[in-house]
């Protein structure tokens, strides 16, 4: 069964104009669990076939405005999809198994493209600073769709935590394999005194995770502007 295929056949019935919220919501939450699932269950196969492939690496570059944000949320969906990602430079190390890197790179510039789109609609109050207003705003967006992104792969792990710690050191080692001094970026994400997070994050726990029709074109446009 192809992964990709079946998330966005889900995602293309939540964005049916004949569907309602729920059912959206219903389908998106189905697509993000499918997604994570499929995940574990190349991870047992893998360890069941003794299989001897290693982790491997893919480079994503950084690039501004808000590129701590879009950092965030690389590792936000790295960190939860089997990854780990190390900043060195203007570039960003993903580090996973080649199956756990199609899909954070399929889930992360689908929703760096819906991020911008809808920040680009967010209302900023007067005599507030558009910049502090768009920066909280898009950090409540990665929590919220962190949030959903988890509890989906909660709900996929179930009795396979031990395969997953076996994995994870694995890809620990990679990591160290190629760096010697390793920074490892961190995804945590402090709620802001602005308004816009919980706005930003509502937009976040709405999000269709896995939806690829936007495309990396929308994705690498400028946020906030």
């Amino acid at each position: 069964m192809d992964w990709r295929k079946v998330a966005q056949d889900l995602l293309n019935k939540a964005s049916h104009r004949n569907t309602t919220k729920a059912e959206a919501d219903a389908y998106q939450e189905k697509a993000m669990y499918i997604m994570a699932k499929f995940g574990i269950d190349e991870a047992m196969l893998r360890q069941k076939e003794h299989s001897t492939e290693k982790p491997k690496f893919r480079l994503f570059k950084k690039f501004r405005p808000y590129s701590n944000i879009k950092l965030m949320l690389l590792t936000s969906v790295a960190n939860i999809l089997g990854g780990r990602v190390v900043e060195s430079g203007l570039d960003w190390y993903v580090f996973a198994y080649e199956q756990d890197l199609e899909r954070i790179q399929f889930l992360y510039f689908s929703l760096l493209a819906q991020m911008h789109i809808e920040s680009a609609e967010v209302k900023v109050p007067q005599a507030m600073s558009k910049r502090a207003y768009t920066d909280s705003w898009l950090k409540g967006f990665v929590f919220g769709v962190a949030s959903r992104l988890d509890t989906a792969y909660r709900r996929a792990t179930g009795n396979g935590q031990e395969l997953v710690l076996m994995r994870d050191a694995q890809i620990e080692q990679a990591m160290h394999d190629k760096f010697n001094n390793i920074k490892k970026n961190s995804s945590h994400i402090k709620p802001s005194d602005y308004g816009a997070f919980g706005s930003g994050a509502a937009s976040g726990l709405r999000a269709d995770i896995g939806q690829d029709r936007l495309g990396k074109t929308a994705a690498s446009k400028p946020l906030g502007n």
